[in-house]
């Protein structure tokens, strides 16, 4: 899994739109393939591949069920969306619902396409999305050393709330992380 480096980059090739059923197992093996520097930096998803995780985000790519959800259990509604790229998926964004209102965000590039403005249009159309859907605020956690994703997120108008000193485990470590919210 990866583009030659010597491929240039030409974003009228980028699609940004809500996944599809059959984009989630795209989306789950390019998980599995991301960097471990990557996936320290982006893990809300189950290491194992079937887990209902996995299901309440396939049952939110569905415009009719999710509309459904939105109204009844809100908490089990993902907005989201995927960047394809030459037919691979390259990017994913989501909001993940806590109720009506409110929801936290996560986003993740693909290694070898971090750099090429992919997560700024995920953010851009996401945050238009949560906006559409009637969303006031998203909050997120973000690693206290993940200096790039902050900045993206200080770009979209994210503030600082407060550092959580240990606030995120990963693989039995311990890291700092900072907690930033926006208000739609």
């Amino acid at each position: 899994m990866g583009f030659p480096r010597d491929t240039k980059f030409k974003s009228e090739y980028l699609i940004i739109r809500v996944p599809k059923i059959s984009d989630i197992v795209k989306l789950i093996n390019c998980y599995h393939y991301l960097s471990e520097r990557t996936k320290r930096f982006f893990h809300p998803f189950p290491e194992n591949r079937f887990n209902f995780t996995w299901i309440i985000l396939s049952l939110s790519c569905l415009k009719t069920i999710r509309r459904l959800l939105l109204k009844i259990v809100p908490r089990f509604v993902y907005l989201s969306l995927c960047s394809i790229y030459m037919n691979e998926l390259v990017g994913f964004a989501f909001i993940k619902l806590a109720n009506r209102f409110y929801g936290e965000l996560g986003i993740f590039v693909r290694d070898d396409c971090q750099g090429m403005g992919i997560g700024t249009k995920l953010m851009d159309r996401l945050i238009k999305m949560a906006k559409k859907e009637g969303i006031k605020k998203v909050r997120l956690t973000v690693l206290a050393d993940n200096y790039r994703a902050i900045r993206l997120y200080e770009k979209f108008g994210f503030k600082k709330i407060k550092i959580i000193r240990g606030g995120d485990v990963y693989r039995g470590e311990k890291h700092d992380c900072i907690e930033m919210w926006l208000n739609l």
